[in-house]
């Protein structure tokens, strides 16, 4: 959607990639693999791609997780490290390693 709520659609995200909706879906997967891991992405994120206002789309499904799911992120100076972010409102927030122990024992015990 665009800032006034008019579906956009695919259509500039296809062309600024040279791609079809097929090497999307496969971009978008490989991206999410990199960061998210290959075992949660295949389990559960599904990219149907429906019709809006006859424009189509791709929505994102992400099913609940069963453990904890890190995102594998690059610092300032390129080192990888493995944060989580825990949805709080509408917001996310980085956990520390301390705080992830409590949230760890209260959600997935």
């Amino acid at each position: 959607m665009n800032d006034e709520g008019d579906v956009v659609g695919l259509e500039q995200d296809y062309a600024s990639l040279g791609a079809d909706k097929d090497k999307f879906e496969l971009h978008l997967h490989n991206l999410l693999n990199k960061q998210i891991g290959k075992t949660f992405v295949s389990g559960s994120i599904k990219t149907p791609f429906p019709m809006v206002s006859g424009t189509e789309v791709c929505h994102v499904e992400i099913a609940a997780a069963n453990d904890p799911v890190f995102l594998n992120v690059a610092d300032k100076s390129g080192q990888k490290l493995e944060k989580l972010y825990v949805r709080s409102g509408c917001s996310s927030q980085e956990f520390s390693l301390s705080d992830f122990n409590e949230y760890r024992k209260e959600r997935f015990s």
